[in-house]
């Protein structure tokens, strides 16, 4: 069953250096939390990335979307073994918010079971936040 999880953060820096740091697809563990190294193949849409997490886990992603003008990036991720979970779609869109940047950042999953729905969207929650605040950090 297809779930959506939403999610929307003040980020206290320049829009322009903030999509800088996301654009690429390119060096994402400087400030998603979970990831510890990364590597891409290839470039812009269609590029793969092979995500490690600090757990000993692995993502398998391809960057389907990134739309410099709307500053949205959007990424499927391929393979994982992290969550009882397929068809993984993250969408992440930037826009301007006073001096800052406003990041809405959502997750569409299809879930093999619906028991840990909950769980799942408060961990994802939980992440995409404190990655916000990482990427404050080194955009700022």
């Amino acid at each position: 069953m297809k779930k959506t999880i939403e999610t929307s953060h003040f980020i206290n820096a320049p829009l322009d250096k903030v999509w800088n740091n996301v654009k690429s697809g390119e060096n994402w563990e400087k400030w998603v939390v979970l990831i510890e190294s990364s590597t891409m193949s290839g470039t812009g849409e269609g590029a793969t990335r092979v995500c490690n997490t600090h757990e000993n886990g692995i993502l398998n992603e391809t960057i389907t979307k990134i739309d410099v003008e709307n500053k949205v990036f959007q990424y499927r991720i391929d393979k994982q073994e992290m969550v009882p979970a397929s068809s993984i779609m993250g969408t992440l869109t930037f826009s301007e918010e006073g001096e800052g940047t406003r990041l809405q950042w959502d997750a569409e999953l299809d879930l093999l079971d619906l028991e840990p729905f909950p769980q799942i969207k408060e961990m994802t929650s939980q992440m995409y936040a404190a990655s916000a605040q990482q990427l404050e950090a080194i955009s700022a």
